[in-house]
């Protein structure tokens, strides 16, 4: 989500773009209205492949010769239809509700094809944002008991406010580069700087904010990743999950011997959690995204692809489930 601190795109453009997320949240559950999607195409029989993922599966870059996004691509890929339900800040712990209310469905999918973003799993400043966190989503896919019946996917409040966003700026984070601090603070430090590549104290200070969070033993959002790898296995059909890759190249530049090493240890630490609940099915591809390159902007910090990395994810998908 670097476009929220003003990274990933010209401020005009950045500003417009809130001004619609800001109605659409106000308007419109996303989660739930991806969901009741899903659930239509499947009574209908017409998906063969369900997508759940994080922004990785909707942002490309605008020198991509070829626009498609990771669903389209590999819908032709595997020759399948494909339903996605896909926002910024999904993670394990959404995906296990949307499952939870699919498995009540008698259709099922050919296969099941997720992302794991570690940063959207496990970081204070995606899990506790007061619109990514998709609160009142899961108060209102709580009520769900079976998606027999149509789903809601309109509401008439806004998710947030100003409380909100003062409570969450004055939340503490620990980051691994940067020690104590709050969200507002490292927020403050990072707005309004313009499309990146920033000063390299500033992109370095970016990357410490993003991912520098250290994912312990007793992490929070490993039983979420927990709950997740049970619903995969309750839903009992072939999957595997990809990995949403950091811009690790750019990251050790700032943090030389050092970035790579914290990024491949917290994944490893979510990984693990998921597969332990998953079972022997269970399987987390690396596509081997490691070139600038494969990502939007390398420089932002983002987990958002350009067509040579999107190429790369489907095609590693595509090998797993045998195709």
């Amino acid at each position: 989500m670097g476009h929220v601190l003003g990274a990933a795109a010209h401020p005009q453009l950045a500003r417009q773009r809130q001004k619609v997320r800001e109605f659409r949240s106000r308007h419109l559950d996303l989660p739930m209205r991806q969901l009741a999607a899903a659930r239509r195409a499947l009574i209908l029989g017409r998906a063969d492949v369900v997508l759940m993922g994080d922004s990785c599966l909707l942002w490309g870059s605008p020198d991509d010769a070829d626009p498609a996004m990771i669903e389209t691509l590999l819908a032709k890929r595997l020759g399948a239809r494909v339903v996605s339900l896909a926002g910024a800040g999904f993670n394990p712990k959404i995906y296990a509700e949307f499952l939870r209310i699919l498995s009540t469905l008698d259709r099922r999918p050919a296969a099941l094809v997720t992302s794991v973003n570690v940063r959207t799993a496990t970081t204070v400043h995606v899990r506790r944002h007061p619109q990514f966190s998709y609160e009142r989503s899961y108060a209102a896919m709580a009520q769900v008991g079976s998606a027999r019946r149509p789903l809601p996917s309109w509401r008439a409040s806004a998710q947030g406010g100003e409380a909100a966003y003062a409570q969450f700026e004055a939340l503490p984070v620990n980051t691994r580069w940067g020690g104590e601090s709050t969200i507002g603070e490292f927020r403050r430090t990072l707005a309004g700087h313009g499309p990146a590549p920033w000063r390299p104290d500033l992109e370095a200070r970016l990357f410490d904010y993003f991912h520098g969070e250290e994912v312990g033993p007793h992490h929070p959002s490993l039983a979420d990743c927990a709950l997740f790898g049970h619903r995969v296995a309750q839903y009992n059909v072939p999957n595997v999950s990809f990995l949403a890759a950091v811009p690790t190249a750019c990251g050790e530049r700032h943090y030389p011997g050092e970035f790579a090493a914290h990024v491949h240890d917290n994944t490893k630490r979510v990984d693990a959690a998921i597969a332990e609940a998953a079972g022997p099915d269970w399987q987390l591809v690396d596509a081997g995204i490691a070139d600038d390159e494969d990502f939007v902007n390398a420089h932002d910090g983002t987990e958002h692809f350009a067509l040579p990395g999107r190429r790369k994810i489907v095609e590693s998908v595509a090998r797993a489930l045998g195709y």
